[in-house]
C-alpha cells in the first residue's frame, strides 16, 4: 500500500542496499532494508523474496551461504535466519573497534559528536541483531569502559541523567545499558549544539555593536633629555627579561610549572566542583585567578568558541549561558538582533 501511495504522488521509491563489505552493520542495513520493503507485503512468495535476496548479496561468504539454501521449502526465511546467525556471531568485532576508540578530550566538541554518532549506530545495529532485549545491549561493562573514554564532567552527567531517571535505584541487578548512554549521548550533543548557537549569536551581535562605536586614537608625545631615554630603554629591557623568566601558574595548585589548563587535579573536577571552587574564592571566571573578571589581563581566546576564557573553562561558560538561557526569561530582541538570530538557525 505505501508503494502504491508513493507511485501516485511521485515519491521516489526507496532501495534495498547491497551487502558487499562483510560488515555487521552493513548487514544490519540490508536486513532494515528487507524487513521494511519485502516482509511487510505477504502476498509476496518465498521464492521472489529469495531471489531479491541473491541479488543483493555480493559478499564471497554470504552470498555462498545463502545459495545453500536453494532448494529448502523456505529458502528466503532460512537462508536469512543463517545470515543473522552468522553476522550476530561476529558483531563483537564492531562492538571492539569502538571499545578502543580514543579518549575524548574536554572540549573537543568535534570528536564528542563524532563519538555520539558512532555508540548511535552501534545501538541501532545491536536493536537490528538482537532486538532490544539482547545480551551485549544491555551490557553494563560497555558502558563502564565507554563511559572511560569521557571526561570526568560527562560520566558525572551520565550518572545523575540515570537516577533522576530511575535507571539507577541502587538495586545491584539493575544497571544501564548502551541504550541508556546513546539516549544520554544525543541529549548532550543536542544541548551543545544549542549552547553553541547562543555563543555564536552573542559574539557576532557583540562585533557589530563594537563595529559601531567610532574607535577615538590618543597620540602621546614624551620629552625627554637623552639621559632619561637611555634610562627608559634601560627599564624596559629590565622588564622584558622579568616577563621572559615568569614561569607557568597553576591556581588551583597554587604552585609555578604548570598552567591550569593542563592540571590533572583539576581535570577530574566537575562543572559544578569548578563553580564551586570559583564562587567561594571570588576567582576570575576567565582564568581562574583571584582577581575580578573586569581586571583580568587574558588576551588568548578559548580554542572552541573564541571567547576571552581558558579553553578548560569553557563548558563552565557553556553551563552558565544555558542556565540563563532556559531559566530567566529572554531580554527583549531589536529588528537586527531578531533578524540575525533567524539567519543563524537557519
Amino acid at each position: 500500500m505505501d508503494l502504491v501511495l508513493a507511485s501516485a504522488y511521485g515519491i521516489p521509491k526507496p532501495s534495498i542496499p547491497v551487502f558487499k563489505s562483510g560488515r555487521e552493520s552493513d548487514f544490519a542495513l540490508l536486513k532494515m532494508a528487507l524487513d521494511n520493503l519485502l516482509d511487510n507485503h505477504p502476498h509476496l512468495t518465498e521464492q521472489y523474496k529469495y531471489q531479491n535476496l541473491l541479488e543483493h548479496l555480493q559478499h564471497p561468504g554470504a552470498h555462498k551461504l545463502a545459495r545453500s539454501c536453494m532448494h529448502d521449502t523456505r529458502p528466503y526465511s532460512t537462508a536469512l535466519q543463517m545470515l543473522q546467525e552468522k553476522y550476530r556471531s561476529t558483531k563483537t568485532r564492531e562492538i571492539g573497534i569502538i571499545l578502543n576508540s580514543p579518549v575524548i578530550l574536554i572540549g573537543d566538541v568535534e570528536a564528542f559528536n563524532d563519538f555520539s554518532l558512532s555508540i548511535h549506530a552501534l545501538v541501532g545495529m545491536l536493536l537490528s541483531l538482537e532486538g532490544p532485549t539482547g545480551s551485549e545491549l544491555k551490557c553494563g561493562s560497555h558502558v563502564d569502559k565507554l563511559l572511560s573514554k569521557l571526561p570526568v564532567q560527562y560520566r558525572d552527567g551520565f550518572v545523575e541523567h540515570c537516577i533522576n531517571r530511575g535507571i539507577l535505584t541502587g538495586q545491584a541487578t539493575k544497571t544501564y545499558s548502551l541504550l541508556d548512554l546513546s539516549t544520554w549521548l544525543q541529549l548532550k550533543s543536542r544541548a551543545k549544539r544549542i549552547s553553541e548557537k547562543a555563543v555564536e549569536f552573542h559574539r557576532q551581535e557583540r562585533q557589530q555593536t563594537g563595529k559601531r562605536q567610532p574607535s577615538r586614537q590618543v597620540s602621546s608625545v614624551y620629552l625627554s633629555t637623552s639621559d632619561e631615554s637611555g634610562t627608559s630603554r634601560a627599564h624596559s629591557k629590565e622588564k622584558v627579561h622579568a616577563n621572559a623568566t615568569i614561569k607557568p601558574y597553576c591556581p588551583y595548585c597554587n604552585i609555578r610549572g604548570d598552567f591550569l589548563g593542563a592540571c590533572v587535579e583539576f581535570k577530574k573536577l566537575s562543572i559544578s566542583d569548578i563553580e564551586k571552587w570559583i564562587s567561594e574564592k571570588g576567582r576570575c571566571t576567565k582564568c581562574g585567578k583571584t582577581h575580578k573578571m573586569d581586571k583580568c589581563t587574558l588576551k588568548r581566546p578559548c580554542n572552541v568558541c573564541k571567547e576571552i576564557h581558558l579553553t578548560i573553562l569553557h563548558d563552565l561558560h557553556i553551563t552558565k549561558l544555558a542556565t540563563v538561557m532556559f531559566a530567566s526569561p529572554p531580554p527583549p530582541l531589536s529588528s537586527s538582533m531578531l533578524t540575525n538570530l533567524i539567519a543563524l538557525i537557519k
